[in-house]
């Protein structure tokens, strides 16, 4: 396209080069009439060519008018050409705009779902749980993360004895310093003698408030705690009074 434009121009300015000079021709020879006395002898005894010359002169002036006009409308075409382009130059940088803006928002989303599964991938799934089992309670800590565990420990904390809260939680370490593998569930834990030993180590009238807190290490090398529900067990019943 940008060859066939500056040939055009080419073209259309050598034409008006070649007009230019051809129309100088008959008015250099009026002139040589006006001064030179054999010129104008022969200028003004031969009318042909007067009415050849001024023939000459407007057809060229004609011709470079036409070509002057023709110039125009290629010029102006060539004006309109260029805002086309330019215009579509602008909307193809506004497209750009909006896909990088896109791209953003789109890495963005991105980001967030590579977090969230990497969230879930390594969250820790630990529950520790009571549970009633003929005349005694036991205490299962199960693992349902994605991976193995290591169980720090496993704490006792007694808040209330024979209904009355204690000012100063007791507390006793159950177990702890092991593995917990994916799906396993521990329960080899001494809760109620744990119980009783509080119980002055009797079964008879007991009545304790309590929760289990478990400390684990999970694939992040991070510590962290989880809590039972808090339980109550009187009088040979188990009570699960709240959950955290």
């Amino acid at each position: 396209m940008f060859e066939s434009v500056s040939t055009d121009v080419l073209d259309s300015n050598s034409t008006r080069k070649i007009i230019t000079f051809s129309l100088a021709a008959p008015i250099v020879v009026i002139l040589l009439a006006g001064y030179v006395p054999s010129v104008s002898d022969f200028y003004e005894h031969h009318h042909w060519l007067q009415h050849l010359l001024d023939l000459v002169a407007a057809l060229l002036t004609l011709v470079l008018a036409f070509v002057e006009v023709r110039h125009s409308g290629e010029a102006n075409r060539y004006r309109k050409e260029a805002n086309e382009y330019r215009e579509k130059a602008n909307e193809l940088r506004k497209q750009k705009v909006r896909l990088e803006a896109k791209r953003l928002k789109l890495q963005v989303r991105v980001n967030f779902l590579q977090e969230e599964i990497e969230r879930k991938l390594t969250k820790v799934r630990l529950y520790a749980r009571v549970h009633k089992e003929s005349t005694d309670i036991k205490l299962y800590v199960s693992n349902l993360s994605n991976f193995d565990l290591w169980l720090n420990q496993v704490l006792l904390i007694i808040t209330q004895i024979n209904a009355v809260t204690i000012q100063q939680p007791k507390e006793h370490t159950l177990g702890g310093a092991r593995g917990l593998l994916k799906g396993e569930s521990a329960k080899d834990y001494l809760l109620l003698g744990t119980l009783m030993k509080e119980n002055n180590n009797q079964s008879t009238g007991l009545d304790m408030t309590f929760e289990v807190r478990v400390s684990v290490t999970g694939v992040k090398d991070k510590m962290e705690t989880i809590f039972s529900p808090k339980y109550r067990y009187s009088h040979g019943e188990l009570t699960t009074l709240s959950y955290k």
